[in-house]
């Protein structure tokens, strides 16, 4: 999927595990990882001499921490970066299909309206490339991946991005697909069974299609199949994936002012995040 892990990185608890399940991924491919950290000064709070010495204490602490990493993890390539402005913004510079940008997120806690803006979200809803949301609390011990498919081009990459993931961890893919009953529309129309099971045979073949596509690019690769009706998709994802390592998404995206925010799925899963989680957009196929 991508040739390296960059994370957003700073001292508090949230972004030291996103590190943390960053070099574990690289360390699992032999690959390449970049730390960034952001010193925000978006809210006018240095004046150029604070500013400066907030710059050099950052790049002190990340040098440490590059350093650190290097004995830990020789097999992992990490180099470090400090920059500075609005920290979603900065980070997003460093988006693009082949890079996995990771960050951490803070428990949920106050007005959830405040938690939705977090900037795991607002980077899933404007990022050029997959990004990765990592809770507080990583259970080492889980195994697969799971993936929500439909149609969609970015369904299709999403799929990719899990298949690969998978292979890496050597679990299981659960692939997931989602379908609702057509709305009885008073004494007009009402679904007969016969109506009902001609729909739920289009849904599988859609299912078994991305399935097929998915085992064709990795063969051997073990896949359990998902059908699942009249459910919310993303309370579906998220039941489906509480025993697994990893979740993945494809969102979207918006327009105009919106494309800020995530789709509603991807959305209401950042809120209740309890796995590591991949959002990729339109821009990360």
């Amino acid at each position: 999927m991508d040739e390296k892990t960059v994370v957003g990185w700073n001292d508090s608890l949230h972004a030291r595990v996103a590190l943390e399940w960053a070099v574990a991924r690289e360390r699992s491919r032999k690959g390449r990882l970049r730390i960034v950290r952001v010193v925000d000064d978006s809210a006018g709070d240095y004046d150029a001499s604070s500013l400066q010495d907030a710059l050099t204490e950052a790049k002190n602490d990340v040098k440490a921490e590059v350093a650190r990493i290097a004995q830990a993890a020789p097999e992992v390539e990490v180099k470090g970066e400090v920059v500075h402005g609005e920290p979603a913004r900065e980070l997003g510079r460093f988006s693009n299909p082949k890079t996995l940008l990771t960050v951490g997120t803070r428990e949920r806690g106050g007005p959830s309206a405040r938690f939705a803006w977090s900037i795991g979200a607002r980077l899933g809803g404007v990022a050029r490339g997959p990004i990765a949301i990592i809770p507080t609390e990583v259970d080492d011990t889980r195994t697969g991946v799971v993936v929500g498919v439909d149609e969609t081009a970015t369904s299709k990459a999403a799929a990719g991005v899990a298949a690969a993931e998978a292979t890496r961890l050597g679990g299981e893919l659960t692939v997931v697909h989602v379908w609702t009953d057509p709305p009885v529309w008073q004494d007009a129309y009402v679904p007969d069974d016969e109506f009902i099971g001609w729909l739920e045979r289009q849904h599988g073949e859609v299912l078994d299609a991305a399935i097929a596509e998915i085992a064709k690019a990795n063969p051997g690769l073990p896949i359990r199949r998902v059908l699942a009706r009249n459910a919310l998709p993303a309370w579906e994802l998220r039941e489906e994936s509480r025993g697994a390592a990893m979740l993945v998404l494809g969102n979207r995206g918006r327009r105009g002012l919106t494309r800020l925010l995530l789709g509603s799925v991807s959305h209401t899963i950042v809120l209740n995040i309890e796995v590591p989680t991949i959002i990729v957009g339109r821009s990360g196929s």
